[in-house]
This record gives C-alpha cells, sequence and structure tokens, in this order.
C-alpha cells in the first residue's frame, strides 16, 4: 500500500475507521458512494486486496489493522495523532436522516435554534431530534438562539425576550441530551462608544451570572464570538461570572473576517477559557460560511488553534452547505494529522 501522500493516506485511514465502528457493516457500495464520496475515491485510487462492494468483516478489520499497523510504525504520524481532539459538525435536526454518518462522529450540534422562526416549531423538530440521536451515545451540542437577542442589552423588553428564548433552548437541549450550548455574544463593536461597552459589560455580567445558576451544573454554557474586533470584554464576561460551567467558545470564520488583531494575541487572551471551536472558512471579508479548504483559511491557523486550546476541545464544522462534509472532515483531519 503506497504512502507516498501523507493527505490521501489519512482520508484512507479515515474511510478505514468510519467503515470498521460504524454500527452496522450492511453499507452497500452505492450508499457509500453517495455518502462518503471523498473517501470511497481514495479507496478507488489505491489496489486493496478487497473492493468495497464485496468487504466482509474479517477483511475490514484486517485493512483497518494495517492501516493501524502503519500508524504506528510512523514516528512521525504516531507522535502527532491525538485521540482527544473531538472533531465534528454542526447540522439541522432534519438533516441527520441524510447524513446518517455524522452519527459515527465523536460530537455532533445542532443548529436549529439559529432560524428565529425556529420556536414556533420547535416541539415538532424535538420529535425528530430524539429520534434521530436516540442512539447516539457521544457529544451532543446546540447552537442556541441569537437573531435581534441580547444578554447585554439595557433594554428590559429584549433581556425579557432572550431569556424566554433561552430557556427554551435550554429546555430542548435537555431533551436530546445536550452537553454544551453555544451562544453567539451579539457586541456589536461597530457602535465604538465607551458608555455602550460598559452598559454591555455590566448587563451581560449580569444575566449570565443569573442564567448559569439556574442551569444543570453539568451543562456548560458558552459564549462565543460573533462581530467582535477583539475578545477582551467576553474574557471579562466570563472572568467576572466565574463559574466553572461557563466558558467562551471561538468562532475561527469570524476571527477571520472581524478580528483586528493577529491570531497569536487573541488565543493568548482566550485559549484558557475556550471548550469549542467553530471551523469554516470564507474570503476574509463576508461571513459566508464555506467549507474548509476553500478561501482563507488554512491548515497552520487550524492547528495553531487547536494546540492553544484544551486537548478534549470539540472541533465544530461549522459550513453553511453541508454537501461536501466528508471533504470537509478530510481535510481538517489531514491538518492536525500533520500538525
Amino acid at each position: 500500500m503506497p504512502l507516498s501522500e501523507p493527505v490521501e493516506f489519512v482520508r484512507l485511514k479515515t474511510a478505514i475507521t468510519s467503515l470498521v465502528v460504524a454500527r452496522t457493516f450492511s453499507w452497500a457500495r452505492p450508499e457509500f458512494e453517495k455518502d462518503r464520496p471523498a473517501e470511497a475515491e481514495v479507496f478507488r485510487g489505491y489496489e486493496l486486496p478487497h473492493q468495497p462492494a464485496v468487504m466482509n468483516r474479517r477483511a475490514l478489520l484486517q485493512l483497518a489493522a494495517i492501516g493501524a499497523g502503519h500508524m504506528m510504525l510512523s514516528r512521525k504520524g504516531f507522535a502527532r495523532s491525538d485521540p482527544q481532539q473531538r472533531i465534528g459538525c454542526a447540522v439541522r435536526s432534519d438533516q441527520l436522516a441524510r447524513y446518517p454518518h455524522l452519527l459515527g462522529l465523536p460530537v455532533i450540534e445542532i443548529e436549529d435554534w439559529l432560524d428565529p422562526t425556529f420556536p414556533e416549531r420547535s416541539a415538532q423538530v424535538l420529535t425528530v431530534a430524539q429520534k434521530a440521536l436516540s442512539g447516539y451515545r457521544s457529544r451532543i451540542l446546540l447552537s442556541g438562539p441569537f437573531i435581534d437577542l441580547n444578554p447585554g442589552t439595557s433594554e428590559r423588553l429584549i433581556q425579557q425576550a432572550t431569556r424566554q428564548r433561552f430557556d427554551e433552548c435550554y429546555r430542548f437541549a435537555r431533551a436530546i441530551g445536550a452537553r454544551e450550548i453555544i451562544f453567539l455574544s451579539s457586541y456589536l463593536p461597530i457602535i465604538n462608544l465607551s458608555f455602550y461597552d460598559q452598559n454591555w459589560l455590566t448587563q451581560s455580567v449580569a444575566f449570565w451570572r443569573s442564567y448559569v445558576d439556574e442551569v444543570d451544573p453539568h451543562v456548560t454554557l458558552s459564549l462565543c464570538n460573533t462581530f467582535e474586533y477583539h475578545p477582551d470584554l467576553m474574557v471579562k464576561v466570563v472572568e467576572e461570572v466565574r463559574r466553572p460551567n461557563f466558558l467562551l467558545a471561538f468562532d475561527l470564520g469570524h476571527f477571520l473576517v472581524y478580528g483586528q488583531e493577529s491570531l497569536t494575541d487573541w488565543l493568548r487572551k482566550t485559549a484558557s477559557h475556550i471548550s469549542s471551536v467553530y471551523i469554516h472558512s470564507n474570503n476574509g471579508h463576508t461571513d459566508t460560511h464555506d467549507e474548509p479548504g476553500r478561501g482563507v483559511l488554512t491548515c497552520k491557523q487550524v492547528n495553531q488553534v487547536a494546540a492553544a486550546v484544551a486537548p478534549d476541545a470539540n472541533l465544530i464544522l461549522k459550513m453553511s452547505s453541508k454537501e461536501r462534509l466528508a471533504d470537509s472532515l478530510a481535510w481538517v483531519r489531514a491538518c492536525r494529522a500533520h500538525a
């Protein structure tokens, strides 16, 4: 088995692993090629002892053992593997049926609540989500609502609306077994007035301190950068709230558009508080949530973030289009394997 192309080997190993750990070995070749086109293409590029269409359990396990053996014999590859790093994807509940292989990932984020019209149909979707996730035993995250909501507002009615939607989202999270809810900060740096910043900070600390104290301490609430030029105010909010289950999430794609300091400086201020990282790309000017491998996002940036945050942090692919999920996962895994 030629190993001269490291990226292809990583993708091959990913495909093998996905097959071996799947709950069933009944995937036929057409379904595999439809759902995992990138990995299927890699299989076609090698002279394997068996083709995917006819591989039985023994053949799959033998092939996986070969791949694992090569990795262990390669000091470079073995040293750089990171079994604790969880790489997963964000999807809507109704997309889980379309991409069933995602249930083999170590972390999934459900992002239904990003749609401001979702609360009106959340009860019906909850049943769909619970059914789709019924056999899933790994980590579930949930995106919180954010459009027109703001925990840092001084407007009483907006505070009430924000709290109501957050409460509804929290109940949804508990019903699907989510262990973390990620809320976008809703801070607006373009206002650029010191009294706005101070009011936003004061109100945010009061809101989150009260809210975190009322949720299950085993559920993490994370505050994520949205339009921030700098992370300083978010760090102050987390440090002043001072609760072990109130942390930060880092949106790398948002940083690429809005950040006005180096990635090194940003991570120096935030890394110790980060629980999860969103990975997506863009052109550096518009927050298009493109898939990794396109746009300005680089492997160097992904690896810098992954190295700075905790080894058990969640790395979540957060693209708008889910059509190239397999390729995006392969790209991130290849980056991490060659850090």
